[in-house]
């Protein structure tokens, strides 16, 4: 009996006619076995000591026996095992031990400013007060940065100052200074910045050309800066709101012939840091997909590489109209995007047709009410004589 926690165990294979008359003769040659296990007629596998290794080699010569090694175990075997790999160990040690004493430390800034204040000067004032890559994060008050950005630029109001793995970011706003506001009197009339359906004309100054239904063009006159009866007519600067119904369109083709890319759920997940900008992988997987997506998270020190499998497959006949659905929508998006609170939506019409199989025109009509007046120069205008 001996334990296979303390010495180094075999565990063999013997295939022989009679394999029972070779493990009788292991026995009588004091050769210990244990984990007798019977495969087949012909084949069974036990444990033994390492030590008697050879000796079972030569009896298996001697009886024409073939033996194969299918296992080990034991703290012996361990023992060698680990010994053999030690100088990966100790690397693989040694680089978690780096990365974290490199984690330590800044290794870049982010700045994010508005106008008035540049990145540059917000790096020189970093500087001047010590905060530099390769300073340990311990050593940084982000409140105490936040507080010195404030008093020493004086066109900063507000800042933010965290960190992120081995980044300092830096957030600022700026003070804004209030526009000025001039009573501009110049003679102008008010002209149509776009066609419409006009509904509503409101005048503070200025004689209306237009009225509720009339079709306007850009570029028209829709109030004018002359004002007074014939004979006695002066030039003022117009003034009011024409408000109109305006019309915004969008319409883009949809090919259901072509395949779309899938993702299949199955990804990889890489992890590396960069020295000297070279990357060193301390995971790399094995990427065995034809047809992937790539996507890198670089915001800490150790940074992390995703590569998605995809697949490309036929639009079904039941996703088309969810796809339409889906295009119909981000026209509207693309639209309304830009619209402001004055903008008032009446109406939307969406449409799809089929313009050859399987490829769709898809088209979105919204029509919106809004003023669409704005002041222009009057032309020969006698107020600089």
């Amino acid at each position: 009996m001996f334990n296979k926690f303390k010495r180094d165990i075999v565990r063999l294979e013997i295939r022989a006619l009679h394999p029972e008359n070779f493990i009788n003769r292991l026995w009588i040659e004091e050769v210990y076995v244990e984990n007798l296990k019977k495969e087949n007629i012909s084949t069974i596998c036990i444990d033994i000591e390492a030590k008697d290794l050879e000796r079972v080699k030569i009896f298996a010569e001697e009886e024409e026996i073939k033996i194969n090694i299918v296992g080990r175990s034991g703290r012996a075997y361990y023992k060698r095992k680990l010994k053999k790999r030690s100088v990966l160990y100790a690397g693989v040690i040694l680089l978690v031990a780096l990365t974290y004493y490199l984690s330590t430390y800044l290794w870049s800034v982010s700045i994010a400013t508005e106008s008035a204040v540049s990145p540059y000067e917000i790096r020189q004032l970093l500087k001047d007060n010590g905060i530099v890559p390769g300073i340990k994060k311990s050593k940084i008050d982000i409140f105490q940065i936040e507080k010195l950005l404030c008093q020493q630029n004086k066109e900063i109001i507000w800042a933010k100052a965290r960190i992120e793995g081995t980044r300092l970011k830096i957030k600022i706003a700026e003070k804004q200074t209030p526009p000025n506001i001039e009573d501009d009197t110049t003679p102008c009339d008010l002209v149509a910045v776009k066609n419409g359906v006009i509904k509503n004309v409101y005048t503070k100054s200025g004689t209306a050309i237009v009225k509720d239904g009339d079709v306007v063009n850009a570029g028209d006159v829709l109030v004018s800066g002359i004002q007074g009866k014939e004979e006695s007519t002066y030039e003022v600067h117009a003034e009011g709101s024409v408000k109109a119904e305006t019309n915004y369109e969008r319409e883009t083709i949809i090919d259901t012939t072509q395949p779309k890319r899938v993702k299949t759920g199955n990804f990889i997940v890489n992890k590396y840091i960069t020295l000297f900008g070279k990357k060193i992988y301390l995971k790399n997987g094995l990427n065995n997909f034809d047809n992937y997506d790539k996507i890198d998270k670089t915001d800490s020190f150790i940074k992390s590489e995703y590569l998605y499998e995809v697949k490309e497959e036929n639009i079904s006949e039941e996703n088309i109209e969810k796809k339409i659905k889906e295009v119909s929508d981000k026209l509207y998006s693309d639209i309304t995007i830009n619209f402001n609170k004055k903008i008032k939506i009446v109406d939307t019409v969406r449409e799809n047709k089929e313009e050859s199989e399987g490829v769709y025109k898809v088209r979105v009509l919204i029509i919106a009410e809004e003023d669409i007046s704005m002041p222009r120069a009057m032309e020969n205008s006698n107020s600089g004589q």
